[in-house]
């Protein structure tokens, strides 16, 4: 099952996310300091049971930064 690429803007900032499938939704967050094409395997996998979206967090993949200079994980 292939996926599709998107944007999200939230305030000012555009975060990408990658989605497939259709049922529940099932959302799915990469480690640092990697993006969502990690989880493309995973994916596409749950994608035959849910809706499954896979983000790249602020500052990673191809997801903005956040406007701050030392983000602690509070801030994601």
């Amino acid at each position: 099952m292939s996926h599709s690429r998107h944007f999200l803007t939230v305030g000012e900032l555009q975060l990408h996310f990658r989605f497939a499938g259709s049922g529940a939704p099932l959302v799915l967050f990469h480690a640092c300091p990697k993006s969502s094409a990690e989880q493309v395997p995973l994916l596409e996998r749950l994608a035959k049971r849910f809706s499954v979206y896979a983000f790249d967090l602020p500052g990673y993949g191809d997801s903005d930064p956040l406007p701050i200079g030392q983000p602690e994980i509070a801030d994601f």
